[in-house]
């Protein structure tokens, strides 16, 4: 979980964790994801971030949710973009699939990339 983050002298946009014990990404986006990315074998919601801001133009609270994720890749397979251009593409499939919720975006925290198998290794599998 993250931890619980004030900003300097309470000033600025309040950032809390929640409990995402029982959250998971909805089973059509995951689809939409795995999709799009076809170097991508499974997605891991790992915490979800309440950030609460203020409206500059009326005071009122706006609180947005940040998901963290963590992509694991396809044997033999080696990522397309960086965890930054992975982070904005998710979020924007994420607002063409559920354009009415324009508070929620994601961040890509990690990659699992498994290691490549040599030639050695694939031989002896075989043959074993």
């Amino acid at each position: 979980m993250r931890a619980n983050i004030s900003g300097l002298n309470d000033v600025g946009p309040k950032v809390m964790s929640v409990n995402s014990s029982d959250l998971k990404i909805p089973k059509e986006f995951e689809v939409v994801i795995l999709k799009m990315f076809s170097e991508i074998e499974s997605i891991k919601l790992m915490d979800v971030e309440s950030i609460m801001m203020y409206n500059p133009m009326t005071f009122n609270p706006i609180e947005k949710f940040r998901v963290h994720l963590e992509l694991n890749f396809k044997e033999g397979v080696t990522p397309r973009y960086v965890r930054e251009e992975y982070s904005k593409e998710i979020s924007n499939l994420f607002l063409y699939t559920f354009n009415e919720h324009d508070f929620v975006s994601f961040h890509v925290d990690s990659f699992n990339i498994p290691p490549i198998v040599t030639n050695k290794e694939k031989f002896f599998k075989l043959f074993s």
